[in-house]
């Protein structure tokens, strides 16, 4: 996981130092986030397809490595990554990470903010650390604890949410 503060990425491999950040470029080519960074001595482009709700749709995620494996750009590693703040079902798991995404969700993202120096630091880092907080992942466990998982009533506590009573599930 990238680290801001530290210059350190942590990965199935264990840490890594970061360097030479290259400012994210958003809708470039089409891409959500794309960004480069050198990664233990090695350039790493970020590919980064941001959702929310909706699920890819078409060749999306192929034409984006396309364009990144086309352009002048030079790069030792291509790291993409399918982030979205809503629910992944497993068939879109299974989708994305058959295209060579790696998913990662508004989980990872709260716990790569946290304890993050830069998060503080940066106004924006910090508001959208609160924003996930506060909107997407506190409404998401007070809901769950309104519901009686040992019978077929659950009901929804946070506004918006869909909401089950006396209804078989």
């Amino acid at each position: 996981m990238l680290g801001l503060d530290g210059k350190r990425m942590v990965s199935y491999d264990g840490p890594c130092v970061i360097t030479n950040v290259r400012c994210p470029q958003p809708q470039y080519q089409k891409i959500d986030v794309y960004f480069q960074a050198e990664v233990d001595g090695q350039t790493v482009t970020f590919v980064v397809e941001d959702k929310t709700d909706t699920e890819v749709h078409g060749e999306r995620l192929a034409r984006h490595l396309e364009v990144v494996v086309g352009d002048d750009e030079e790069e030792d590693l291509i790291k993409p990554i399918y982030y979205k703040t809503g629910y992944v079902f497993s068939n879109e798991r299974e989708a994305v990470e058959q295209e060579g995404f790696s998913v990662f969700q508004v989980q990872d993202m709260a716990d790569f903010l946290d304890g993050q120096s830069a998060t503080q630091e940066n106004e924006i880092l910090r508001q959208y650390a609160e924003y996930l907080a506060v909107y997407l992942l506190e409404p998401r466990i007070t809901a769950l604890r309104g519901w009686d998982l040992t019978s077929t009533r659950a009901v929804g506590v946070h506004g918006g949410a869909p909401r089950f009573a006396d209804r078989s599930i």
